[in-house]
């Protein structure tokens, strides 16, 4: 029985690869060979015209000799062909195998995160105020804290307006920051008023006779510093009855720029910041409400005139010592920014308040943050 298994086996094996157009081997010098449990292989006859093996139904196919075909021995049956050669491999299937896919390799357990993250330990924050007026506020409580706190935790650095005023124009609200407290780690850099043009004019006329030059002297546009002794406090006195032309940058958005990169951008750099904390005021920009007063006769004066360029070279100034200290770890939140007074026919008084300016501000300080630039000039 095995052997007749057998020689069916490689009858019908041999009688596929002619149907399929491989020549018939030459009986006289080929010879099929099989092996029965892994004995050595016996040799087996070829099949001969007289025993053809039994006809495979196919689509198009033609008999291949004219002789009448010989009835096969025994019964075979439909998927004989597909029959393994020998008892060894009858357990394996004909059917190729899909290639194999690599799994995609699960995380384990082990490797999950049990719960929440640990929470990132934050040792040094600074706080950049660019609001027009003092961030005194926010100076109570870093110099509270830094009492009872390492001193290298808390920085505060805030660039404003500062005029304690004089018999025609009132003190600028709230009166403060005119003077560092480097003790508590506080750095103020008052910028004198617009309307103090004519009196920061006549000091740096006296500073250029006496010899007297500052840090800021050597910038175009720059009429005064604040890199004298007299302007840091050691946080014995108030730092909010100095005059302006003493202690505070000269006017104008020029001045404003060569204190931010003087003042701010070194100290905040030196302090590395591991978080900063940005207080956006846009009341500083050109007409807005929040930077004018009006003087005893009720006329209205102008005290800074920041663009969108202003604030988007400042952000831009404050992103760039971030990347160093700490990407990604910068948060801004909004602060002054009020608009500008513009005539309008629909309101009762006759004015109205256009946020137009203000909201190119905020744009371009949101355009610096998110890496956008430069959109404004």
């Amino acid at each position: 029985c095995v052997f007749n298994s057998v020689m069916v086996g490689a009858t019908h094996a041999l009688g596929a690869r002619v149907r399929g157009g491989t020549k018939r081997p030459n009986a006289k010098h080929t010879h099929a060979h099989a092996t029965v449990g892994g004995a050595q292989p016996f040799p087996v006859a070829p099949p001969t015209a007289a025993r053809a093996p039994p006809a495979v139904p196919q689509p198009s196919a033609a008999p291949t000799s004219t002789a009448a075909p010989a009835a096969p021995a025994a019964p075979v049956a439909q998927d004989a062909q597909a029959a393994p050669a020998a008892p060894a491999t009858a357990g394996k299937s004909m059917v190729r195998p899909l290639p194999s896919v690599p799994a995609m390799p699960l995380a384990s357990k082990s490797s999950a995160p049990s719960g929440p993250s640990p929470p990132v330990s934050i040792e040094r924050v600074a706080v950049v105020d660019f609001d027009v007026h003092h961030g005194d506020g926010s100076e109570e409580i870093v110099r509270t804290l830094s009492r009872t706190l390492p001193p290298h935790r808390l920085l505060l650095i805030s660039i404003h307006l500062f005029d304690p005023g004089d018999a025609h124009v009132s003190a600028f609200y709230p009166n403060s920051g005119g003077s560092d407290f480097m003790l508590d780690n506080v750095v103020n850099v008052p910028i004198a008023p617009i309307w103090r043009r004519s009196t920061a004019a006549k000091d740096k006329h006296a500073r250029s006779n006496s010899g007297t030059s500052s840090g800021a002297a050597s910038i175009p546009g720059v009429i005064s510093g604040v890199n004298e002794g007299s302007g840091i406090s050691t946080g014995a006195n108030s730092g909010a009855a100095a005059p302006a032309s003493r202690h505070a940058w000269g006017p104008g958005r020029l001045e404003w720029r060569a204190a931010f990169g003087q003042r701010v951008v070194p100290a905040l750099r030196a302090f590395s910041p591991e978080l900063m904390l940005v207080s956006s005021g846009f009341d500083g920009g050109a007409t807005d409400i929040g930077n004018s007063k009006l003087d005893a006769s009720g006329k209205c004066l102008q005290g800074l005139d920041l663009t969108p360029g202003d604030f988007e070279w400042a952000t831009g100034q404050l992103m760039a010592v971030a990347a160093r200290c700490c990407p990604g770890r910068v948060v801004s939140v909004l602060e002054g920014g009020y608009g500008t007074w513009e005539f309008s026919k629909k309101s009762e008084t006759g004015w109205d308040i256009s946020r137009e300016t203000l909201s190119e501000n905020a744009a371009a300080h949101m355009s610096a943050l998110a890496g956008i630039g430069p959109r404004a000039s």
